[in-house]
């Protein structure tokens, strides 16, 4: 399991490693499935989202490149045979989803800022998304 740091800091800490936005192209992947956890993602919706002027055949390299690195790193992205990727619902979390249990005294004292300085690079596309 791995959790998505977003409130305050933006941050992926897994079991391995901290992934930050310096990693762009691998924070934004680990953030993007983080998003759509549970849901089996077309690998062709995201090399169209990730690098959308890219040869079809260059950007399924470049996506299956960048789900080793997720993979060396403690994501542990799954797959099928209709070309389909996901997160399972219980390999991440989200700090932002904890918020709902805590104490509003806690609450009250924190950074409430979401992925505080991040500025994806990854394609005009994905910063839509």
């Amino acid at each position: 399991m791995f959790v998505l740091h977003a409130l305050g800091q933006c941050l992926i800490r897994t079991a391995i490693t901290t992934i930050t936005p310096r990693a762009d192209m691998c924070f934004a992947l680990a953030s993007f499935l983080t998003r759509e956890r549970g849901n089996r993602v077309p690998r062709r919706k995201l090399e169209r989202l990730f690098w959308p002027s890219m040869r079809a055949a260059d950007a399924s390299h470049s996506l299956s490149e960048l789900i080793r690195k997720l993979r060396r790193k403690g994501i542990h992205i799954q797959r099928d045979e209709a070309a389909c990727i996901w997160l399972p619902r219980d390999a991440v979390s989200i700090d932002i989803e904890a918020l709902g249990t805590e104490p509003p005294t806690s609450i009250a004292v924190r950074d409430l800022s979401v992925l505080p300085g991040y500025e994806p690079r990854a394609s005009d596309a994905f910063n839509d998304w």
